[in-house]
């Protein structure tokens, strides 16, 4: 090739002196040199991929160029014709040729000779012969090319290949990573500004490579957005949070009062955009010349003609529904005027020169982007144009500053939108709850009065202000207050950005922080009362440990120190004007013994108070073990817990968290009477014994029933549900399908024993709801449920869900595994079969397979499971499986009380019902994206089909 012997010595030198190394158990073994080939991510590795590569490009020109391989030709009518036979990126490629098997004979050769002359071997093992449409004699020519056989849709550097463009399944991919980035960090507690960080950083990301190439569909992105609106709100977690802000004022920019997220669509809409820009730009690329020998060219090779009705590939008309947009942000610059549309062009106000002036003037041009840094595209200027241009002013230098933390700056971002969860807002979103500020009890509580106005909060802006020697008029909103903060008048500009960061921190914490369960940390700290602090001083002894005592114990003044003789450490509090907020006056954290580590310092262990050590850790996990409680004790505050005291432990966090349950269930009849008259058509009814011990408990809310008889399929799934909460029982269910086959919960029931009299009166009232409507139940097997559902429904309505009875089966499988996935496809042709001969087919390749299960199915009541033997609709409905995160959510929340239960249910199904009708509103088809992807996957199968029975 030419390159000199000097040259060549440099690049043998590199290849002859790599050297690598194994790890093993962790420890590196000794070297060993390579046999060939570069150090791993040496820089010069893509120029020798290059050079080696340029071999094969040429080998495989001169076959084309010989007629021994055809490659793949486009041309337009009868424009110039452009010719591909290769595409190579890094260590991939693809060769296109006819599919014939002498065209496989040639390529074959061809990579020998490659073989031969760069002693680069192709691994034949990892390449396909991927067929486009019905090819004839694939397996022969796969074998004479010694490869597997593929087969489209297939994925190339990451994207699909072959795929409808449309389909919403080509985007699984990127949707399940998603998801499993969400499971990851679902139980890692982090603060909505580390969310947001994650959010930019990795799950808006993560679909940019496939954005930037394909359109997604719209159905996808609410999805994916959804996504990340439940991670912001909710941190990951399977319960349902409030979204206080809309996502519309979320995906703005910071200087506009959102939080820099951006809409997915409009994204998209930016990044297709690109490839119409550079397509005007573009001299002589490759795959601009593909797209003119497609499509054509028009406007002085600015742009492609259209393609209209079935012509082109999906790929391009998409990219080319944004060029509207793009052309109008694009402008001339002006050259010498060979490709320039004088008399069409706008050059002068909005008027075409055409109409003013008569003169033509030789001028070239060159397309530029306007608003674009040196007329450049960028995606960022893109997306700008694509969003909304609100001019709102929004404070945003007096929020996100440099040294507040960023949970800190998000609250005070919430509170300047007025979207914290205050008393007002929590009635406008249906809470029947009186409005009395919880701090001073005279006003109503809302987030100005709460942050500002109130006179606790005035008592605390009054001490951070004096700390400064400021006075400051307070504005009316929290918005006015952090626009107009301007500092201390002082000419020291550290201390003035150091005034200006700490307020802004104080306003983005609520006014009485929640100490609770926290030991004490200075001098300063504020408790919302004198237990709280009294709580928080006990823990604070027992992490030491030491024992105190208190010199002065009042509402006003508490004064304790340690009871070691000449121990200096003390603490001070005091409370705050006419409030019932303590604030820590003096504390000396400073111990002169050693005998606060001896057993008679460590000071007694109440569980009530040392519940609260283990709040957060009850909080999330409810099963905390009482074992684990006392190693993790042990571990953190160096006390030793006996099993009883941990249970004891456990049960007091729990009552605190949860409640206590008889206190729970005294409450049933008044919120039974409030579900009613609040919502009409609800159904809510409790049962107890002849001794007052609670029984039953049945609640259908009204909206739910009346959306089933309107607008769901006569398809009813029931299951249970052991409850292992303080009210124990078990959960009955009854759930519908919506429009878009998701979950539709319809009413449910909690119950002390799963039993035949439990499952008759649930069914009896769920018949009650569904009146002279005549619907399917599908459920398990259990002996109570087939009783009660043939009493009230009839035995003709009851289908058996599929899957419990192939687990059944699968115990009856006494073989081998082989012979077990055998048994269980033959089960699954007998199941699905939708003809009777189909049906007696499968049960006759059962028998023939084993006579004692074919007797099994027989034995077990096909009519209620097989899909031609069940004598009603049961709309493809097989399985159970929409119980799945039913179930999840109730295993979640079943550690409430029965009343906080209810309540919790109530709130997730509002939440459900509120975002399935702002789903649905942006449908652009009567059917739902799940069923419209479902139809498409189908008619994409079905096309190949039909091509196959043509030939």
């Amino acid at each position: 090739m030419g390159f000199g012997t000097k040259w060549r010595e440099w690049i043998w030198s590199c290849i002859s002196t790599a050297k690598f190394s194994v790890l093993v158990n962790g420890e590196p073994a000794g070297f060993f040199p390579s046999s060939k080939g570069l150090r791993q991510g040496d820089p010069l590795s893509p120029y020798l991929f290059i050079m080696g590569m340029e071999v094969l490009s040429a080998l495989l020109r001169r076959a084309v160029e010989g007629g021994c391989i055809t490659g793949c030709r486009m041309q337009r009518g009868r424009g110039q014709a452009v010719s591909i036979s290769h595409l190579l990126f890094a260590d991939d490629a693809i060769i296109f040729c006819e599919a014939k098997k002498d065209d496989m004979i040639f390529l074959s050769w061809t990579l020998c000779w490659f073989e031969a002359a760069s002693g680069l071997r192709i691994n034949l093992a990892k390449s396909e012969i991927i067929p486009v449409g019905e090819v004839d004699e694939i397996l022969e020519m796969a074998v004479e090319l010694g490869c597997k056989v593929g087969q489209l849709p297939s994925t190339y550097l990451g994207l699909p290949l072959g795929a409808p463009n449309k389909a919403g399944y080509v985007w699984d991919g990127v949707e399940e990573r998603m998801r499993w980035k969400l499971a990851l960090w679902k139980r890692q507690y982090l603060s909505k500004g580390g969310r947001i960080t994650l959010i930019k950083s990795t799950l808006a990301s993560m679909p940019l490579y496939q954005l930037s190439l394909f359109r997604m569909p719209k159905g996808v992105a609410r999805r994916l957005e959804k996504l990340q609106r439940d991670f912001l709100w909710g941190g990951g977690s399977t319960e349902r949070k409030a979204h206080l802000v809309s996502w519309e004022k979320v995906c703005v920019s910071k200087e506009k009062g959102g939080l820099g997220l951006r809409k997915i669509v409009q994204l998209n809409k930016a990044l297709l955009g690109k490839w119409v820009w550079r397509f005007a730009r573009a001299r002589d690329g490759m795959w601009k010349r593909v797209l003119v020998a497609k499509y054509g060219q028009e406007d002085f090779g600015w742009r492609t003609k259209k393609a209209n009705g079935a012509f082109g590939v999906g790929l391009w008309k998409e990219i080319m529904k944004e060029a509207d947009w793009c052309w109008n942000n694009m402008t001339f610059k002006v050259g010498k005027g060979t490709k320039i549309r004088f008399w069409k062009d706008t050059w002068c106000g909005d008027v075409e020169l055409a109409r003013r002036f008569p003169q033509l003037f030789s001028v070239a041009a060159q397309k530029v982007w306007k608003g674009g840094k040196n007329g450049q595209f960028g995606v960022t200027d893109a997306y700008g144009l694509l969003t909304s241009h609100s001019t709102i002013l929004f404070p945003k230098k007096g929020i996100w500053v440099e040294n507040v933390p960023s949970k800190l700056a998000f609250f005070a971002w919430e509170a300047t939108w007025g979207r914290i969860l205050t008393i007002d807002r929590l009635q406008k979103r249906g809470w029947q709850i009186p409005n009395r500020c919880y701090l001073c009890g005279s006003d109503e509580e809302n987030v100005s009065h709460l942050l500002i106005h109130c006179t606790v909060a005035s008592v605390l802006w009054g001490m951070t202000l004096s700390l400064f020697g400021a006075q400051w008029v307070f504005p009316e909103t929290v918005k006015e207050v952090i626009t107009s903060w301007k500092g201390v008048d002082d000419d020291n500009t550290i201390q003035r950005h150091e005034v200006a960061s700490r307020c802004i921190e104080f306003e983005a914490i609520p006014p009485v922080s929640s100490t609770l369960g926290k030991a004490i940390s200075g001098s300063g700290q504020i408790f919302t009362n004198a237990d709280e602090f009294r709580n928080a001083l006990y823990l604070t002894s027992l992490t030491g440990p030491f024992n105190k005592k208190f010199k002065r114990n009042s509402l006003k003044h508490m004064t304790a120190c340690c009871t070691a003789g000449g121990c200096p450490w003390k603490i001070t509090a005091r409370g705050v004007g006419a409030t019932k907020i303590v604030r820590v006056h003096t504390f000396e954290n400073k111990h002169n013994h050693s005998a606060q580590k001896e057993s008679s310092s460590v000071p007694a262990l109440r569980p009530n108070k040392a519940a609260l050590v283990i709040d957060d850790m009850i909080r999330a996990n409810p099963d905390y073990l009482p074992r684990q409680i006392c190693e993790d004790f042990e571990r953190q505050h160096g006390v030793k817990l006996t099993y009883n005291q941990a249970w004891k432990c456990k049960e007091k966090a729990k009552e605190r968290i949860f409640g206590l349950p008889h206190n729970s269930y005294k409450l049933l009849p008044w919120l039974c009477k409030q579900l009613m008259e609040t919502n009409s058509g609800t159904i809510a009814e409790w049962t107890s014994s002849d001794e007052g011990n609670f029984m039953q408990l049945f609640i259908a809310h009204g909206f739910s029933v009346h959306g089933f008889l309107m607008g769901c399929r006569p398809i009813i799934s029931i299951n249970s549900s052991n409850l292992s909460g303080p009210h124990k029982g078990a959960l009955f269910s009854a759930l519908a399908y919506d429009a878009d086959d998701d979950m539709f919960p319809l009413a449910y029931a909690i119950v002390s024993l799963e039993n035949y009299y439990n499952w008759f009166w649930f069914l009896h009232r769920l018949k009650q709801l569904v009146g002279e409507m005549e619907v399917v139940i599908i459920s398990g097997r259990h002996h109570a449920i087939i009783r009660s559902v043939a009493e009230v429904f009839g035995v003709e309505n009851h289908a058996y869900c599929y899957r419990h009875l192939k687990e059944d089966f699968s115990h009856q499988l006494m073989m081998g595994r082989e012979g077990k996935d055998n048994a269980l496809k033959l089960l699954d042709a007998v199941a699905y079969a939708r003809l009777e001969i189909r049906y007696n087919s499968a049960m006759e390749n059962l028998r023939r397979f084993d006579a004692n299960l074919a007797k099994w199915v027989e034995d077990n009541n096909p009519e209620h499971w097989a899909m031609s033997k069940f004598p009603k609709k049961r709309w493809d409905k097989m399985n159970t499986n929409i119980f799945g995160s039913f179930s999840a959510w109730v295993k979640e929340e079943q550690h409430h009380t029965i009343f906080s239960f209810i309540e919790k249910h109530m709130d997730m199904l509002a939440s459900l019902l509120v975002e399935r009708k702002t789903t649905m509103q942006s449908w652009e088809r009567s059917i739902g994206p799940k069923t419209e992807d479902k139809l498409l996957h189908n008619i994409a199968k079905s096309e190949t089909f039909s091509m196959g029975r043509q030939r």
